[in-house]
């Protein structure tokens, strides 16, 4: 990818890698982050988020976990009010 780095030490060319790489997802992850502040949310800012959550399972510092969904009212009463009003707000 960079012509330069072929001509360093295997050693020194991996830490260059390595540290971009690193770079690149600080980079991803701040830009996610801002991503919650959008005004609206859209089906693409909710794939990059998911795909940038997923990418970054075992990352340290990283943490995600499955909740499941809890209703007021129970999920016989709530669950189709719930699927009406997602379909009003994810443009």
């Amino acid at each position: 990818r960079f012509p330069a780095l072929s001509r360093l030490p295997a050693e020194h060319r991996q830490a260059i890698e390595f540290t971009m790489s690193e770079i690149r997802w600080l980079l991803e992850d701040e830009l996610v982050s801002a991503l919650r502040h959008s005004r609206v949310i859209t089906r693409s800012i909710l794939r990059k988020v998911l795909s940038h959550v997923c990418e970054s399972d075992g990352r340290p510092h990283c943490h995600r976990e499955l909740v499941q969904l809890q209703f007021v009212f129970g999920p016989e009463n709530s669950l189709q009010k719930f699927k009406e009003v997602r379909t009003l707000f994810i443009v």
